[in-house]
């Protein structure tokens, strides 16, 4: 249930101008997330990268034409490495889309890591790997996610 409220938390981070969101505790603003996606250089838009955060939930998405990535880390309050496997029952998940369907850690066999390594009032920033099984639409087959980087304000 967590997860599934990442996603709509971490959609929702994607989306419109208002700097206030999910009762109106939402802080959304932008910066910067690469990534190698299959072994290919996925770099989001300037202006599809955002951040927000409500407590201790936080989300990171970037996008450009191919796919976005959503980063969901929950219970975050100070700078760390949270587990992306289901199996750690954290909440804390990673998803990728495009026009074809959806790849999440939160899918059986999913994993990986979120390392925040700056975490203030207004920034988040750290990296990220994981493996996404296919569980939306027509995806198929695992998306292999390394080297991300994410830098992004509120």
């Amino acid at each position: 249930m967590l997860a599934a409220s990442l996603v709509v938390f971490a959609l929702n981070a994607c989306g419109g101008d208002s700097p206030t969101g999910i009762n109106g505790n939402t802080n959304v603003g932008d910066g910067s997330m690469t990534a190698n996606i299959n072994g290919a250089a996925w770099r989001s838009t300037k202006a599809g990268d955002k951040g927000s955060h409500s407590g201790t939930i936080y989300a990171v998405v970037g996008l450009n034409g191919s796919y976005t990535i959503a980063l969901g880390i929950a219970g975050l309050t100070a700078p760390g490495t949270v587990d992306l496997s289901l199996a750690s029952g954290n909440g804390s998940n990673a998803i990728v889309s495009n026009t074809t369907g959806g790849w999440s850690t939160a899918f059986n066999g999913g994993s990986g890591t979120i390392t925040v390594t700056t975490l203030t009032a207004n920034r988040i920033a750290g990296t990220f790997s994981f493996d996404a099984p296919a569980g939306s639409g027509n995806a198929t087959g695992t998306l292999q996610v390394r080297n991300g980087n994410f830098d992004v304000t509120f």
